[in-house]
């Protein structure tokens, strides 16, 4: 139980660095996750209505793609609003959302999650490097 209250204003940003280090972090701990699931694992129902987990895994692999690419960003947000009107959804966010998760539905995720780690990134350690390449294509 939280005892004392601060302002979020008074909490200083953090830096690129500092950043990228926790992000590194996150992104180790997702991966031991998604690494844990056993196959009748990946079409189980989520909280999302019509997503399962694989969905959930691809739009999130979809989300971070876009980050680390202004290409596949743009690939995304123009095909967004198209998928919206298909399924009918009043919003084109989650058109882009439905686009994230279908296009990356036959994607081998397993193997090349670390790929997209480190490309997003920059460095699987969370410091300025490279980027590796994702060595499995869509």
């Amino acid at each position: 139980m939280l005892e004392t209250l601060v302002d979020v204003l008074t909490i200083p940003p953090i830096g690129r660095s500092e950043g990228r280090i926790l992000a590194a972090a996150e992104g180790r701990r997702y991966l031991d996750v998604v690494r844990s699931l056993g196959a009748d694992d990946w079409d189980r129902a989520t909280d999302c209505d019509r997503w399962t987990v694989r969905d959930i895994v691809a739009h999130t692999l979809g989300a971070a793609e876009g980050v680390a690419s202004m290409r596949e960003m743009v690939r995304q947000f123009r095909n967004g609003p198209r998928v919206a009107k298909e399924l009918g959804l009043a919003d084109p966010l989650d058109g882009i959302n439905d686009f994230r998760s279908s296009s990356g539905a036959d994607f081998p995720i397993r193997s090349s999650w670390r790929g997209w780690w480190t490309r997003s990134l920059g460095s699987g350690a969370g410091a300025p490097g490279s980027a590796a390449r994702c060595g499995e294509s869509r």
